[in-house]
């Protein structure tokens, strides 16, 4: 199709196009979007305390997707997985077990008829777990608090120092009894 239209006081002819051919139709809905990025797997099984800062952090990415979804399609409540549930290493432990143990089991093709019934098994168990840490940190949907402590565990403390002690004794003597055995 050609239009003509004036430039510099003269008649210019141009050719115009709609994008379309004739006959056709515009398009009424814009393009797809691109597909979402499809997170690699994560390898299984993974040892939290074994895990750098990065991996940790992909690792609680990856978490952070699957929770959410787990919490919903269950209905839990803030009693079993509350929302601080990241900042708390019991709980994203459990977690993590519990999403690796889903994806190992359940998801595979070669999974058996029972895996889901197995997974709500472990569900079950698993969501008394994580009421009773989420009970002991009292953390609900209005507030954090951190986990608490047994003071001898606590780094700087006196108590946690003096535990160190004692218990590098009770080895000691432990080693010594058996040594004493052998001879």
């Amino acid at each position: 199709m050609t239009k003509t239209h004036e430039v510099d006081g003269e008649a210019v002819e141009a050719s115009v196009t709609t994008g379309r051919t004739r006959g056709s139709r515009p398009n009424a809905t814009p393009p797809p979007p691109p597909p979402p990025q499809v997170r690699q797997p994560l390898p299984s099984p993974i040892n939290w305390w074994k895990l750098d800062d990065e991996e940790r952090a992909e690792t609680l990415e990856v978490l952070g997707e699957w929770v959410p979804e787990l919490v919903r399609r269950y209905g839990l409540r803030d009693s079993v997985v509350p929302p601080c549930w990241y900042q708390h290493e019991a709980l994203v432990q459990e977690l993590l077990a519990l999403f690796q143990y889903r994806n190992q089991q359940q998801v595979q093709k070669t999974a058996p008829p029972s895996a889901m019934l197995d997974f709500h098994y472990q569900f079950d168990l698993a969501i008394r777990r994580l009421s009773s840490w989420t009970s002991a940190t009292g953390c609900n949907s209005a507030e954090h608090h951190e986990t608490p402590l047994s003071m001898w565990v606590a780094p700087g403390i006196v108590r946690a120092s003096t535990w160190a002690v004692e218990f590098e004794d009770h080895v000691n003597s432990v080693r010594a009894r058996n040594t004493e055995t052998k001879e």
